[in-house]
């Protein structure tokens, strides 16, 4: 059987909230554990080890040949530039749409030429991943899809809902209630309508019994 970290590396499901894309089906996106601990070792200025590209293409291999949904979507993520150099990075990306992935996200272009350059290098739809404080132009969606781009993954949301929650727990912490928070939250009747719960509802009502 596979242990945990093969199992972590098969498929990590990203949430698709902060993606913005030519289509609203349900995505996947398919990693590996060592391209993610690449890209952290990037941030943090350790020397960053990439898994190897046939390793990863295997990988591909074995999740397309696994897929049951056609809203299942494979996208396939490089650290390479940080190791291996612009050209290195591309040449993984092409071999990865070539063992099936449907999209490929060569992270971290060190420049606006770089990141320009990706779309029509790759032989797949391209995703652009716009992360503050990370080494790939902050640019905005608009000029990300004029230079080709079908997809941009805006992954530091994360960030603005981590703070958010942080001043709610401290507004708790001083003032034992959130009452002073209130304003600022979505209105109970608002966050039903955002879950669709009336639809969840009718169909507990036609298969629930």
């Amino acid at each position: 059987g596979l242990d945990g970290l093969a199992l972590a590396e098969i498929l990590i499901a990203i949430g698709i909230g902060a993606v913005i894309g030519l289509t609203t089906a349900r995505r996947i996106a398919m990693t590996a554990m060592p391209q993610l601990v690449a890209a952290f070792h990037s941030l943090v200025g350790l020397a960053a080890v990439l898994v190897a590209a046939a390793a990863f293409e295997q990988k591909i291999k074995a999740a397309v040949d696994a897929r049951r949904d056609g809203d299942f979507t494979i996208i396939a993520r490089t650290d390479a530039i940080a190791v291996e150099g612009f050209e290195k990075a591309i040449e993984r990306a092409n071999l990865y749409a070539e063992a099936g992935a449907d999209v490929v996200f060569v992270e971290a272009p060190e420049s606006e030429d770089q990141a320009a350059r990706v779309p029509n290098a790759v032989t797949r739809p391209a995703l652009y991943n716009w992360c503050y404080g990370g080494k790939s132009p902050l640019l905005s969606a608009e000029h990300i899809a004029a230079m080709g781009y079908k997809f941009v993954l805006f992954t530091d949301a994360l960030y603005a809902v981590s703070k958010t929650l942080i001043e709610l727990y401290d507004e708790i912490k001083r003032t034992g209630t959130y009452l002073g928070y209130g304003e600022r939250m979505l209105p109970f009747d608002e966050f039903n309508q955002l879950l669709d719960l009336d639809r969840v509802a009718a169909l507990d009502e036609k298969y629930g019994g």
